[in-house]
């Protein structure tokens, strides 16, 4: 069964601008009940009357509490129980309530009045919300502390600006009334802390004020100390701010920062940085030699290559070697619960000789093991070439 506050909250996130599927998801309902308590408020469900033992006795009650209106239930459950009656005492104080408490009437504009137990303040910011407060009503109970001009332009972003005017004009309009932040946060379901700065824009600087979305302060990415000291800290080894290693990363960087009295964010260090012309770039290996003819050779080779003919080859050369035989290390297979072990003293088992050639043109490796490292070997690879390439 769905409750009066559930009723009061379906209304209440309808006038706020929600769909009839997002307040269903909100509060775990059907779609179609949210559609029909939109339509009928004061809808309930079918009771299915059961008898009580206390139904023989209820004129009897009737009877005494005209009487005695202000009989403890008590003394209304001794007498009862002279009549005959078995029951206990807590289906005879739940009628005796029912029939103590005062029936509020209501008019037709006021009927979330009596949902669940909703403070007249949430009532009041409702039937704004409603358009069924006017602006002359609402002239009338702020009196001097609202002027006329301040309470039609807040009416009017109320009902026919977006959701983001709605809240500011019932932040300004609920603390007017004297509503607390925390109730009218509540109530907009937004943060307390966002309907205090509401209000104190309104108090600086008025409606306009209240309603102006422009940035006044520079961002932080924007402000030079924070540019300043970002470069400072970039041109630094990380070594002289207590962190082990040679480059900065972004969360090194993050923590400097913050210990230096100027928190900021990665996303506003990227800004700084691209802003700058600067970038994270992996580095590029590069071939490099001590020998002072090194880029002459370079270019002659290159120059050699961009000349071949498709009957021409171009091969380097060279022997590597002799590697002793014995265990590495790297990646093996390995069973469960056994761990690899690699001595860092071992007897070789033999040695390896690697004479190859590589064709530069086409990027084509001709290798095989030797026994010795002599020309020998090379003219034996020599030969190879020959009959691979004829």
């Amino acid at each position: 069964m769905v409750g009066r506050s559930t009723v009061f909250e379906i209304h209440r996130m309808k006038y706020m601008g929600l769909s009839d599927r997002q307040i269903a998801r909100e509060l775990h309902l059907c779609r179609q009940t949210v559609s029909r308590y939109l339509m009928d408020p004061e809808r309930r469900p079918a009771k299915i009357h059961r008898s009580s033992k206390l139904d023989p006795y209820k004129i009897l009650i009737d009877n005494l509490l005209g009487e005695y209106p202000d009989a403890p239930t008590l003394i209304l459950l001794r007498r009862l129980q002279q009549e005959g009656f078995t029951g206990e005492i807590t289906i005879v104080r739940d009628y005796v309530r029912s029939k103590r408490s005062k029936k509020r009437k209501y008019d037709n504009c006021e009927v979330f009045m009596s949902f669940g137990d909703y403070t007249s303040p949430n009532r009041w910011m409702l039937l704004l919300l409603q358009g069924k407060i006017s602006v002359a009503k609402l002239k009338q109970e702020h009196g001097e502390t609202l002027p006329r001009e301040d309470a039609k332009a807040l009416f009017d972003h109320i009902h026919d600006g977006g959701l983001r005017d709605r809240k500011r004009s019932l932040s300004v309009l609920g603390h007017l009334r004297g509503i607390s932040p925390y109730q009218i946060s509540r109530f907009l379901m937004i943060s307390r802390c966002t309907v205090s700065g509401y209000i104190e824009k309104y108090r600086q600087g008025g409606i306009n004020y209240l309603f102006s979305f422009s940035r006044v302060s520079l961002k932080k990415h924007d402000q030079p100390q924070y540019k300043e000291a970002l470069f400072a800290i970039l041109h630094s080894p990380p070594s002289s701010h207590g962190i082990n290693r040679t480059t900065w990363t972004m969360t090194y960087l993050h923590d400097v920062m913050s210990n230096n009295g100027l928190p900021i964010n990665s996303a506003s260090m990227r800004e700084i940085i691209k802003d700058s012309g600067y970038r994270f770039r992996k580095a590029k290996k590069v071939l490099t030699s001590t020998d002072p003819e090194y880029r002459n050779k370079l270019q002659a080779i290159t120059s050699i290559l961009s000349t071949l003919s498709e009957s021409e080859r171009f091969f380097s050369m060279d022997e590597f070697g002799p590697v002793s035989i014995r265990t590495r290390g790297g990646m093996a297979l390995t069973a469960p619960g056994e761990q690899r072990v690699i001595p860092q003293i071992q007897k070789s088992k033999g040695s390896l000789m690697l004479v190859g050639a590589l064709e530069l043109s086409t990027n084509q490796m001709t290798h095989f093991y030797a026994e010795h490292k002599n020309t020998a070997e090379m003219i034996k690879l020599i030969h190879l070439l020959l009959v691979q390439y004829k």
